[in-house]
């Protein structure tokens, strides 16, 4: 059972309530399987990570052990013991300085 590190930026650190935790996941889990997971646990999470249509949000990518993953492997990459991933929110905002 592999056991991964996950680390929560921005609005999934202010709905978690943490700032990193371990999750463990049956043998041969994928990334898609462990965003299941996280959708389990946090039913906040589904109004910030999914579409409409059930889809993970543009925008949205997700990092293992550093390296930001194409969404096409999400459905193939098995997950290891140790294995740490972030969930990168879409970069927005910026705001105007008046003077």
């Amino acid at each position: 059972m592999p056991r991964v590190k996950t680390r929560y930026l921005a609005f999934i650190r202010e709905e978690t309530k943490k700032m990193e935790e371990e999750i463990d996941l049956p043998l041969n889990s994928t990334i898609c399987e462990y965003i299941d997971e996280l959708l389990r646990r946090y039913a906040g999470l589904r109004k910030y990570l999914l579409d409409s249509s059930g889809e993970l949000r543009d925008g949205m990518n997700i990092a293992l052990n550093g390296d930001v993953v194409p969404r096409a492997k999400y459905r193939d990459t098995i997950l290891k013991d140790g294995d740490e991933l972030v969930i990168i929110p879409p970069i927005s905002g910026g705001s105007l300085f008046y003077t």
